[in-house]
């Protein structure tokens, strides 16, 4: 690859088990909020053995010196700003070209956002696709390994911004910020990563106080505990002597569940119905398929907080990953790290079902390493005029 390279010697490692290890102990906060008819003592088990596994992950670790200050190496311009804006206001335009058909005035934004997260609207894949899963792969890429951040990446991140907001699911950012703070532990301080963080943690507070009239007489420490607790653990962790079976695992991803003539959203159903908890503590969930199951759910639900000890190899398996991806030099194998690596993410902290877009996004990993080709030759040859 012809993009000059860029060194920086970081203890990275440690700085994103940190964060790794906090966003795994957000459910924690449920405690404050959890009524006495879901407090069957689930909630605190699983939070005792997520830390000592938590610590288990850490001893090994640092046992491997993975957490000693190590050189990683960066690609000082992977995109041109002017090919990034081109190809973020195509897509934005082709998604807005789908929208407009649906949205004439303010309010219908909340009516059109409501409709797109439950499926409404069949077939709108080819005009949301490039702004809403596309492009923020892209951005991934360039915010994670990209030496210094222009105003091409800003301008296209807005406009994925935008389109996310009208179709009402934020969970298509989480790519670009949640190696956006990765990227502000490797070259920012510290403290300008906690100023960061706690300014969005205050902007959350006043938002779901001012705004949601359900938390007017609650107090603060319940406030916080709703804004962390909307994974609903308190409601979705239940063991009992492994009732659900673990040939049901065999539904849970794509496309291993096709062998078995099922899906996702069966294997989500049959996980949530035979616990008792959820008619209680979400009365509002109609179609289980919405429902985020994270990878500690599955293993605390089907095997006890014994089970629960993978999270210690994949936890470690995400480390390893991550110090392959910074310390590579190869831009197309670290377009498909970077990518796998990301599902591995939202699967862990998120919602298992991120395996099922691995297929969709090596197509994509392959679209994007066309592209770096593309931009990578034509430097080659202005490069080559020049001399």
């Amino acid at each position: 690859m012809q993009i000059k390279i860029k060194e920086i010697e970081t203890n990275i490692l440690l700085k994103t088990f940190v964060l790794f290890s906090i966003l795994l102990l957000l459910p924690v906060s449920e405690i404050f909020i959890v009524p006495q008819e879901l407090d069957d003592g689930s909630l605190q088990n699983f939070s005792l053995f997520l830390v000592f596994y938590i610590f288990i992950t850490f001893f090994i670790l640092n046992q491997l010196h993975m957490f000693k200050s190590q050189k990683y190496y960066f690609f000082e311009k992977l995109v041109p700003d002017n090919i990034l804006i081109l190809l973020s206001l195509v897509s934005f335009f082709i998604f807005l070209s789908f929208v407009m058909k649906y949205i004439h005035s303010i309010p219908d934004i909340l009516i059109f956002a409501s409709k797109y997260r439950q499926g409404f609207y069949k077939g709108s894949g080819i005009f949301t696709y490039p702004i809403l899963i596309i492009m923020p792969s892209l951005l991934a890429v360039i915010v994670l390994k990209q030496y210094k951040i222009s105003y091409g990446f800003y301008i296209a991140s807005f406009l994925v911004l935008l389109a996310t907001v009208i179709v009402g699911l934020r969970i298509y950012l989480f790519p670009i910020v949640f190696l956006f703070l990765i990227r502000m532990l490797i070259f920012a301080k510290t403290s300008k990563f906690l100023i960061i963080s706690m300014l969005l943690f205050v902007i959350m507070f006043f938002y779901k106080y001012l705004l949601n009239p359900n938390v007017e007489d609650m107090s603060i420490l319940e406030i916080i505990g709703y804004m962390f607790g909307r994974s609903n653990f308190r409601s979705i962790l239940y063991f009992n002597g492994f009732e659900i079976g673990f040939d049901e695992l065999k539904c849970m991803i794509f496309p291993i569940n096709q062998l078995f003539d099922c899906t996702t959203a069966q294997f989500k159903e049959n996980f949530l119905s035979y616990n008792p908890k959820i008619p209680i503590g979400m009365p509002f969930i109609s179609l289980y398929s919405g429902v985020a199951i994270a990878i500690p759910k599955i293993l605390y639900n089907i095997g006890s907080p014994i089970f629960l000890s993978f999270i210690v190899p994949y936890f470690m398996g995400i480390i390893f990953l991550l110090k392959n991806i910074l310390k590579s030099k190869n831009i197309y194998s670290m377009i498909f790290s970077i990518n796998i690596f990301i599902l591995l993410v939202m699967a862990l902290l998120e919602d298992v079902a991120a395996f099922n877009k691995i297929f969709p996004m090596m197509v994509i990993s392959f679209l994007i390493a066309i592209l770096f080709w593309i931009v990578n030759r034509k430097y080659r040859l202005k490069r080559r005029k020049t001399i």
